[in-house]
């Protein structure tokens, strides 16, 4: 537990978690991509410092309320990818350019755009239009926005046909 004696960041305390094999198994590749990102706070917010508010147990004799206690600890927000060779990063613009740049990535957002665009999942015929457009992504210079933009709107079901996106480039 984080007490006044022992203060610990996010990444110190799901550190735990990883001792744990059913835990471990999900932390392991979820913890490292969170750690990276905690230079924001849960708003969004850049911060260098995590600010701990410690309220300490009632005094034992007096049953008088002890003072909180306010405690600052520096971020490490290095990251790094489960998966992806050379995936460190420390901000998120790195974070975005790795995964703008790895072809599994690129893969699954068009999967993605192409799910919410037809309304369902994908099927053995539609896959040389995937393949199309997967392999236009980085031939495109599509890095860190990828744009959906849905012309043509098949009904959940029925066949993609040209479900028409294009990958929108926005470059540096």
């Amino acid at each position: 537990a984080v007490n006044a004696e022992k203060p610990m960041t996010t990444r110190e305390r799901l550190a735990m978690h990883v001792s744990n094999p059913s835990c471990a198994s999900c932390h392991n590749l979820i913890d490292p991509i969170g750690s990276g990102l905690e230079g924001f706070d849960n708003i969004g917010k850049y911060r260098e410092k995590v600010k701990l508010r410690i309220q300490l147990q009632r005094d034992s004799v007096t049953n008088q309320p002890r003072p909180q206690q306010d405690i600052e600890l520096p971020l490490d927000t290095k990251g790094f990818i489960h998966g992806i060779a050379n995936s460190n990063f420390s901000t998120p613009a790195e974070l975005g350019n790795i995964l703008a740049e790895d072809p599994t990535c690129q893969r699954c957002v068009v999967k993605q755009i192409f799910r919410y665009a037809v309304g369902r999942h994908e099927k053995e015929a539609d896959q040389p239009q995937l393949d199309a457009q997967s392999g236009s992504g980085p031939a495109a210079g599509w890095c860190r926005h990828t744009v959906g933009r849905l012309r043509n709107r098949d009904s959940p079901g029925q066949s993609a046909g040209n479900f028409g996106f294009g990958l929108v480039r926005h470059c540096r």
